[in-house]
């Protein structure tokens, strides 16, 4: 018994010639697709972007200013304690506190920043 010899025949290889030939042309189109611009939906997006980055940037630098004033104030107090183990306690307290307070504060502001589901159609 001779083993049977599969053979493709002229219409199934024109067939198959041709699915390669479409395939081809299929990613090569969708190799060439460009991002179009925000403005296509009538919905900026980039200014979004930029006014929470721009919100995001001043809660950052008014926690930092805050941490710089807090920190100074902290070392005045701690001077004017002198060696005092209770005035020591007592700042190091109010300090953990004024610190965990400015920490919120900035967390809440950058809460405040996030504008979702919000946009500027035009």
């Amino acid at each position: 018994m001779e083993p049977k010899l599969s053979r493709i025949t002229t219409p199934r290889a024109a067939w198959l010639a041709g699915l390669a030939v479409s395939l081809i042309v299929i990613a090569c189109g969708l190799s060439q697709c460009t991002m179009v611009g925000d403005r296509l939906t009538g919905i900026r997006v980039s200014p979004l972007k930029n006014a929470s980055s721009s919100c995001l940037a001043k809660c950052q630098d008014t926690a930092r200013q805050a941490l710089k004033d807090e920190a100074a104030l902290h070392v005045t107090r701690v001077k004017a304690c002198a060696s005092d183990a209770q005035c020591l306690e007592r700042e190091e307290d109010r300090h953990e506190a004024a610190i965990g307070s400015i920490q919120a504060a900035r967390r809440g502001c950058m809460n405040g920043c996030h504008q979702q589901g919000r946009g500027d159609s035009q």
